[in-house]
């Protein structure tokens, strides 16, 4: 992959830039998790989980 360094400056998407990087933008992901064996040893153990 080839990157082309932005000259921040005189870039015309300069003020589009800050603001998103103002705002602390984050990266966030989403993942099916299987909590089976966490329910039954909870169960297993007269534990509430919700």
């Amino acid at each position: 992959m080839k990157f082309t360094k932005i000259d921040l400056d005189t870039w015309t998407r300069k003020e589009v830039f800050n603001h998103f990087i103002e705002q602390k933008t984050t990266y966030s992901m989403t993942s099916n998790l299987s909590i089976t064996k966490a329910v039954k040893f909870a169960k297993d153990n007269n534990w509430r989980i919700l």
